[in-house]
């Protein structure tokens, strides 16, 4: 249990909290705090550099140590702190303007990001690839350089809009009373200029970028999750005089196509793997192996003991590889069910387990001297499904209460 939690309050996160836990706090805060974001508020800046002090250190596994058991004075002569702003260009690989587009107020405009999605199996983010994936995208026409037109002065302001790509309209509500309305200019589909069609360009016709196909390489971290992004920088759609936006990679889950590996479901950096026991393993003790998703083979045994349904073993750094510090893994929980054989099977055995097995135990019912007991007729069920019989019953029986409550309802007769 950490003695010092002044680091981990900066942050807002628990003592326990994982490296991505303080990755994530770490990158919420910083964007909110950046100097140039707040250019005018000392505070922040401040708090900016106490945030990113705070996170180089529970980032860093051993400064983090170090630091749960002496506090700062234990991480005095580790080389000190870094300059903020070059833990922040570290982190999101570039600076802020580089990131958002602006620097501070004003800037140049910034296009849209690209979005593609990239499906990876377990295995993958437990071992880390590199995978590739064919890309399309907008660039800027190489023919007419984003002009839209090889004629000199073939592109003009749009009359209609006077270059500003949307009209404003005016809707009368009632008297004294006007609407405002803004539309995208119909001459110019809110580009704010026109080409006449005999001078645009023959390879882009006028549009100034054409669509562009490459595969592209992205590297996936050992430890990454589902729904986490793989960020290219300024690799989104080029449209002229804009900032490109990003080009951001979705991680999708993916079966495996070796359904033996479907087994292992994840819960952060833990493993759990379900293993179904015989009788006799259950009651005399097993050897199982298991093949770990990098391909190594687990042997797990157990004897003197007896396992039920449920019961769970659990094997320290056998789980996920940590985000960021891939050396460190997680738990594998292994979770047991029990094969109970059929009386069939059991045939000649059934007297012979009789003898072996505890016998049962006193009824739980006092009966008294000349009480009737009764033998009734039993089935095996599956009882979800007749729950489910049962409950369409009871709607159906309430929809017929509820006519007999509404009593005989008057007719409807037409006159002719």
């Amino acid at each position: 249990m950490a003695q010092h939690t002044k680091f981990y309050d900066l942050l807002g996160v628990p003592t326990t909290a994982t490296v991505e836990e303080v990755r994530k706090a770490y990158k919420k805060l910083a964007i909110r705090l950046h100097p140039d974001k707040n250019p005018d508020n000392p505070e922040a800046l401040e708090k900016f550099k106490e945030v990113s002090g705070a996170y180089e250190v529970l980032s860093d596994p051993e400064k983090r140590e170090m630091y749960d058991k002496y506090g700062e004075e234990g991480l005095q002569g580790k080389g000190g702190f870094h300059d903020p702003t070059s833990i922040f260009e570290s982190f999101f690989g570039g600076g802020f303007s580089d990131i958002f587009g602006r620097g501070g107020r004003g800037g140049p405009r910034r296009g849209d990001d690209l979005k593609y999605s990239l499906g990876v199996t377990l295995r993958d983010l437990y071992n880390g690839k590199t995978a590739k994936l064919k890309i399309t995208k907008n660039v800027i026409c190489d023919e007419c350089l984003g002009m839209g037109s090889l004629k000199e002065g073939g592109t003009s302001q749009c009359n209609s809009c006077r270059g500003r790509g949307v009209k404003v309209l005016l809707r009368p509500l009632g008297p004294g009373m006007v609407q405002q309305i803004q539309t995208v200019c119909s001459e110019c589909q809110g580009k704010g200029e026109v080409i006449d069609e005999k001078d645009r360009c023959q390879q882009c016709h006028g549009k100034k970028v054409i669509p562009e196909t490459t595969v592209q390489e992205f590297a996936v971290e050992r430890g990454m999750e589902w729904g986490e992004t793989i960020v290219k920088r300024g690799e989104g759609d080029q449209q002229p005089k804009i900032t490109p936006g990003d080009l951001i990679i979705v991680l999708q889950q993916k079966p495996d196509k070796e359904e033996y590996f479907n087994q292992f479901k994840r819960h952060g950096s833990d493993l759990i793997y379900k293993h179904q026991l015989t009788l006799n393993e259950a009651l005399t003790g097993f050897k199982i192996l298991i093949k770990q998703l990098d391909g190594r083979t687990l042997s797990v045994a157990k004897s003197g003991e007896v396992f039920k349904p449920k019961d769970v073993l659990m094997i320290e750094g056998e789980g996920m590889p940590v985000e960021g510090n891939p050396y460190q893994k997680g738990r594998l929980f292994i979770e047991f069910d029990v094969l109970f054989p059929t009386y069939k099977q059991l045939g000649k055995s059934v007297n012979q387990l009789k003898s072996l097995l505890p016998q049962p135990g006193a009824s739980k019912v006092n009966l008294n001297k000349d009480e009737i007991v009764e033998d009734v007729e039993s089935k095996r069920v599956d009882f979800e499904e007749e729950k489910r019989k049962g409950q369409r019953s009871r709607a159906g029986g309430d929809e017929e209460d509820e006519d007999d409550e509404r009593g005989p309802q008057p007719c409807m007769q037409s006159i002719m």
